[in-house]
């Protein structure tokens, strides 16, 4: 099923695309759009795009070697982590097949009309490459809650181990003590 959000990117990026159509409908704008200047204004915003969603990938590939984990929670992880760093393989795909059509566009500038339909269609995917990076954040920002949950589950873990031999030993504790750490224990 289409989320919505996936819909209103459909009718932005037909937008973007009829409009610069529109816009590219005379020669001279498609000789003031093309050039080293628009290389350099998608080598701009693709490259670092690229980098940034790269280094993601690094670092979720690198939280599954976090210990104090068990199987089951690491498993979990490995899931997770493994359909972020799908969705970034789509994005880099993505930006790499944007700065091919942007490379197309330079190469073929002198056709007009393959020239218009290659100028939108660059214009339109830079756009779709700069509201992308609203979606490399939100990636970062679910690694940075994915790292502060482990944190707090080991923690955790360590504060059960802690009691667990603290109840171990019979003479510091009264029966209603014992009864709360094993309630607690029993919770994970």
């Amino acid at each position: 099923m289409l989320k919505l959000n996936n819909i209103v990117r459909a009718i932005l990026f037909l937008v973007v695309l009829l409009g610069s159509f529109y816009f590219l409908s005379e020669p001279g704008r498609i000789e003031k759009l093309s050039g080293w200047f628009q290389l350099l204004i998608s080598g701009g915003l693709l490259s670092p795009l690229v980098i940034y969603a790269w280094n993601l990938k690094g670092k979720f590939e690198n939280i599954i070697d976090n210990d104090g984990l068990d199987s089951v929670e690491t498993s979990r992880l490995r899931t997770k982590t493994s359909l972020f760093i799908k969705k970034i393989w789509l994005w880099v795909f993505f930006y790499i097949s944007s700065g091919a059509v942007v490379l197309l566009f330079n190469l073929l500038k002198d056709d007009a009309d393959y020239s218009r339909y290659l100028g939108s269609l660059c214009i339109a995917l830079l756009f779709i490459a700069a509201l992308s990076s609203i979606s490399l954040r939100d990636f970062d920002v679910a690694l940075s809650e994915l790292k502060a949950a482990i944190v707090i589950r080991r923690k955790k873990n360590a504060e059960r181990e802690a009691m667990l031999k603290l109840l171990k030993e019979d003479d510091k504790f009264s029966p209603q003590e014992k009864d709360y750490f094993n309630r607690y224990n029993g919770e994970k």
